[in-house]
């Protein structure tokens, strides 16, 4: 007989146990036709055989010569390591009752084509409930929770796993078929809209969608999570969505402490730089006013004289105005605060030409800072030391700022038209340079500067990464 039809899938592992003419036609037939088969005489032994090797179905003879085969099907069924074996017992008549445990029977008696059909049909199914069980398994143990809902505005769960009441505080049941609630029912409301947008702008254009939103726990508490997920589509026309809800509420508070961390070493550091301002330029310009002004009490007999001191000294608090002028200037990486860094380098650019009077161009591209934004506090630094160098030292007229894209890099430059100055003796002594350099050096970047007579170029080249 031609056996092809009843061929099995790779691998199918079968195991016959019991003794006489039937039980050996059957391993045979099994052979032949493409199974691994085996055979066991007793109960004890095809116990031993399915503890020792994975078997897919077994052919179990009504009578054993240990005990009959309903007994050995039972004592099958207790043990979950066999729960997928498929099981088909020999009866005598049509009229025997089952056993529990029993998956399929073969009547004596029977021929090739019946035992071959029985065996296909076992084997199919034990590879399908292996590969539930398998499936089962992964949707257990994969960190989040894996779904399957309607693409309808509940989101109506068809198959959610239970992780998600890790996440939620609520079981999973709750949201099969919107049971007890939507699972759309727990998301923030201020959120919804933003979530129900970019779904359905992902499934419009046919790709995969990742979602950051909070969601109301069932102790009401508020939880962050990243959602993963694409449309699928059946023959049918029948569509919906598979995908993965992580729980990402701790990431984002650690996320919300770096940032605060950040915003304090920037205050920490701006209050540094005040003091060290303050003291080697505002209190030493007013100390000098207060010994002229001191030196002038002793010449009120000398009109001359005293006239020159007191106009020293109005020039010197002129220039302490000044100098505090522009330090209050220099506090800005509060700048930052709710600002995007392309706001934060205008206003800045912007402020410098009004408190120092020099002409600043600006040309800043939004792409770049955009991208630039994780180093948003340590880019308004380097743009701030740059132009107080320029207020300071350079006897500008016009200056430009500038952020842009080169190659797989951002360019950020600030240059002048000033009279330039002596790189390697200001390297040497300069605080100002050495806090452009190590700033440079703290986010991967490269400083480089050129000056001569007809100005200077700071220029910091910071990598971007790619796409």
């Amino acid at each position: 007989m031609d056996t092809t039809r009843w061929a099995p899938g790779p691998g199918i592992q079968a195991l016959v146990v019991g003794e006489g003419d039937a039980m050996t036609e059957i391993a045979l037939w099994l052979v032949t036709a493409g199974y691994g088969a085996r055979s066991r005489a007793t109960g004890t032994a095809a116990l031993a055989a399915l503890d020792a090797a994975p078997y897919d179905l077994i052919f179990v003879d009504w009578q054993l010569p240990d005990g009959s085969g309903a007994d050995l099907c039972r004592r099958i069924r207790t043990q979950p390591q066999h729960a997928d074996l498929y099981v088909i017992i020999l009866v005598p008549s049509k009229e025997q009752v089952l056993p529990d445990g029993v998956d399929d029977y073969l009547i004596r008696p029977f021929d090739e084509i019946q035992c071959l059909a029985r065996a296909v049909a076992g084997a199919r199914s034990a590879h399908l409930h292996r590969n539930e069980t398998r499936l089962r398994s992964l949707i257990a143990n994969a960190p989040g929770a894996i779904y399957r809902c309607a693409n309808d505005p509940n989101w109506t769960m068809e198959l959610i796993s239970d992780d998600i009441e890790r996440i939620s505080g609520y079981p999973a049941t709750d949201f099969i078929d919107n049971a007890v609630r939507s699972f759309a029912s727990i998301i923030h409301p201020d959120d919804r809209a933003v979530v129900e947008r970019d779904v359905t702008e992902a499934t419009r254009q046919d790709r995969q969608f990742v979602l950051e939103y909070r969601i109301v726990r069932a102790d009401g508490s508020i939880a962050w999570v990243r959602e993963r997920g694409q449309e699928v589509q059946s023959g049918n026309g029948y569509s919906w969505l598979d995908g993965v809800i992580f729980d990402i509420t701790d990431w984002k508070l650690a996320e919300d402490q770096l940032q605060e961390s950040r915003r304090q070493l920037v205050v920490a550091d701006e209050r540094q730089r005040i003091a060290r301002e303050l003291h080697d330029g505002v209190i030493q310009s007013l100390s000098g006013v207060l010994l002229t002004l001191q030196a002038a009490e002793t010449l009120v007999e000398q009109p001359e004289a005293t006239r020159a001191r007191l106009a020293d000294s109005i020039d010197r608090i002129d220039w302490s105005i000044k100098e505090i002028r522009d330090y209050v200037f220099n506090l800005r990486p509060v700048l930052l605060t709710d600002r995007s860094l392309y706001d934060a380098l205008f206003v800045l650019a912007e402020d410098f030409q009004h408190n120092t009077g020099i002409v600043t161009a600006i040309d800043l591209d939004p792409t770049v800072a955009t991208q630039l934004m994780p180093y948003a506090g340590d880019i308004v630094q380097l743009t701030r030391e740059a132009l107080s160098n320029v207020r300071r030292h350079a006897h500008a007229t016009t200056c430009r700022v500038s952020l842009v894209r080169t190659a797989d890099s951002a360019l950020l430059e600030i240059d002048d038209d000033g009279r330039g100055f002596d790189l390697p003796a200001a390297t040497g002594r300069g605080q100002g340079l050495r806090n452009l350099s190590e700033r440079s050096a703290s986010i991967n970047g490269r400083l480089d500067i050129e000056t001569g007579a007809m100005g200077s170029t700071v220029t910091v080249r910071v990598p971007l990464r790619s796409g």
